[in-house]
């Protein structure tokens, strides 16, 4: 579990310093806009921070030791290696249901879980975005780049700072992530009914700035 807590802790780090330098002219911009500060605006713009911050060190770290990286695998280009993975030695046979539970102990497994898992809530957070679903063709296509970009900064080496990748390119992250991503965005409304949608936000800043039109007439 280091492997994930340990990146979500350097993510909080650097979360803390961003929130000390923005949070005042956060505050200045939004009453500006609103004519108040929105607690739920503000929740979901640092949370979504937070959660940037989050995947991306979960992607980047931990990182390797040595510079010259050519040695490690760079490429695995063969969809749904993850499947042949999880089952290859793993004892779970098709005719026989009480084997299914190795699945469930397979690291493969767990990496295709987790990948899954990594962008479910940038789906979300679009979807508060875009506001309705006929924009999932878009939240489709945020998600494959922002997953396309990960790939890209590990084969790269984080664009030459290494010699060579230090982790692979795989396509089966490509449909992992991707697809986590879009059904994040289906799923968003059962997470977003707990806030005030935008639109109530924006009729509320109507209201208060009409209020104080009212005062000075």
């Amino acid at each position: 579990m280091t492997a994930y807590t340990q990146p979500i802790y350097v993510a909080a780090i650097f979360f803390a310093i961003l929130v000390f330098m923005l949070f005042i002219p956060w505050l200045i911009y939004t009453y500006r806009k609103y004519n108040h500060l929105p607690l739920s605006t503000t929740f979901i713009t640092f949370s979504f921070i937070f959660y940037f911050l989050s995947a991306l060190f979960l992607v980047l770290l931990p990182l390797p030791e040595i510079r010259d990286t050519c040695s490690l695998q760079h490429f695995s280009l063969v969809p749904f290696q993850f499947v042949a993975n999880t089952f290859e030695n793993s004892g779970i046979v098709l005719t026989q249901p009480g084997t299914y539970m190795q699945l469930f102990k397979q690291p493969s497994f767990y990496q295709a879980f987790f990948n899954f898992l990594l962008l479910l809530p940038f789906g979300v957070y679009l979807r508060y975005f875009f506001q309705e679903k006929k924009y999932w063709k878009k939240a489709l296509g945020f998600t494959f780049v922002l997953t396309l970009f990960y790939e890209i900064t590990q084969v790269t080496g984080i664009y030459g700072i290494y010699n060579c990748a230090y982790r692979i390119f795989d396509v089966d992250d490509l449909m992992l992530n991707t697809s986590g991503g879009v059904l994040g965005f289906f799923i968003a409304p059962a997470v977003l009914a707990l806030f005030p949608s935008k639109q109530k936000v924006k009729e509320k800043a109507d209201k208060l700035l009409a209020h104080d039109e009212c005062l000075y007439c």
